[in-house]
């Protein structure tokens, strides 16, 4: 978190580096090392394989919400994808399928009353990963691009003329907090997904139905004109009154989203002014102390000292889906580069706790990161997930990620909420 000067110094002076992660960024044998260190660590906290219920299987008990859980598995892809470290795909595919519902489309009647459209989107997105990576099909019914289509049919049909001109509700169901709100993750998250769905089977509504997304939130002014992004507007207001906090992950969710279309439209100019206009926009998560260049903070919060669960861990999928853009608009690439890796390095450097990669409190450069998930939930009761993706700039290869084949330097990135973002 970010504190103020004298807090800071005496937190720095106070820390006891008990184990920090040995990472060279320029090594891809050293990343996928530490990356290993990561997986293990934060896959120790998972035993839903184990115990194997319809309430566990699948999912992080509190105080982690049924999203995050998704969220985690789509590290894991990644992880395996970017890696080929296979070791985890048993639990990796047991979980995703635990939760697709009785219809198939991440509808789970067990977490009614903690899904909204956005944490149902990211289970999507570990799915369309799976799809977009050809990660081993399910051995029976839908494809992965198949389950995400079918959550796609769920939402579009929720998208609410009745206010605001559009939009979807933040929450699905009325009896949860949050129905009276069109939040931008919700609807970036289901731009993103029909840009990706375009991109992957090139269905002409996916498009349509993303321009149409990105177009509503500029006309309700949830997007600037220097393309940040508010977090959402009040239903009962008509969505005249914008919400005005802005936070990491709904800039990384519209920016690879428009990457997308970008790379779907053949370098279209107005996708790529949008790109670059959301990418620069990111410049208002970094340096947030002179001697902090570069590294990566979540304003909304950290400069308070107050962020909650869901919030540790947005920075890590903001370092994701800047990573990723870079694969499919490659003139972001040199920026990404210098913005992230400073962050990498002094994740890495920072004290951690016994040695598994994922607990503790650190300071690097006046920037508290907190790591994962605490060993200890009593003790460390806002010590959660934060992510911290791990990537390789070095490696050149071919990766599919769906209807054509990127070849370029390839960025291996680890994402997820349990470490913040190391990378290079």
């Amino acid at each position: 978190m970010i504190t103020s000067s004298h807090v800071v110094g005496a937190l720095f002076a106070a820390a006891t580096c008990v184990f920090a992660l040995d990472l060279d960024v320029n090594d891809p044998d050293s990343i996928r090392n530490a990356t290993s260190v990561i997986a293990h660590g934060m896959m120790s906290y998972y035993t839903g394989n184990v115990t194997n219920t319809p309430e566990t299987v699948g999912v992080l008990g509190p105080p982690y919400y049924w999203w995050e859980s998704g969220a985690m598995w789509g590290a894991l892809m990644d992880y395996y994808h970017y890696t080929g470290d296979s070791s985890y795909n048993d639990v990796l595919t047991q979980a995703l399928l635990s939760q697709v519902g009785p219809e198939q489309d991440f509808m789970v009647p067990l977490h009614a009353k903690d899904e909204g459209n956005d944490d149902q989107a990211f289970w999507g997105f570990a799915a369309m990963s799976a799809a977009e990576k050809d990660y081993p099909q399910p051995s029976s019914g839908y494809s992965w691009v198949e389950l995400v289509e079918r959550l796609w049919n769920t939402q579009v049909v929720r998208w609410d003329t009745e206010s605001c001109a559009g939009g979807l509700r933040w929450q699905i169901f009325s009896f949860n907090n949050g129905y009276d709100y069109k939040n931008t993750v919700s609807n970036g998250a289901f731009f993103q997904l029909s840009a990706r769905l375009a991109r992957f089977t090139g269905n002409q509504t996916y498009v349509d139905w993303a321009e149409k997304v990105y177009n509503w939130t500029v006309d309700l002014n949830l997007m600037t004109e220097d393309y940040h992004v508010y977090d959402g507007a009040d239903v009962l207001k008509n969505c005249s009154d914008q919400n005005r906090l802005i936070w990491t992950y709904n800039a990384g969710i519209y920016l690879y989203g428009s990457a997308m279309m970008y790379n779907y439209t053949n370098g279209s100019a107005l996708w790529q002014q949008r790109t670059q206009g959301l990418f620069n926009a990111t410049a208002n998560f970094f340096s947030p102390f002179d001697n902090a260049t570069d590294i990566m903070f979540e304003p909304a919060c950290e400069t308070v000292n107050h962020c909650n669960t869901d919030q540790f861990s947005f920075k890590g999928y903001l370092s994701r889906f800047m990573w990723a853009t870079t694969l499919i608009a490659p003139f972001t690439k040199i920026a990404t580069n210098q913005l992230l890796t400073a962050s990498s390095k002094a994740a890495a450097q920072s004290c951690s706790g016994p040695g598994d990669g994922v607990t503790g409190d650190m300071m690097a450069n006046g920037v508290q990161f907190k790591y994962i998930l605490s060993k200890n939930f009593n003790t460390y009761k806002e010590s959660i997930f934060t992510s911290i993706t791990y990537v390789i700039n070095n490696i050149t290869s071919s990766i599919s990620l769906g209807v054509s084949t990127l070849s370029r330097t390839e960025s291996l990135y680890f994402k997820y909420l349990f470490l913040f973002i190391i990378k290079a």
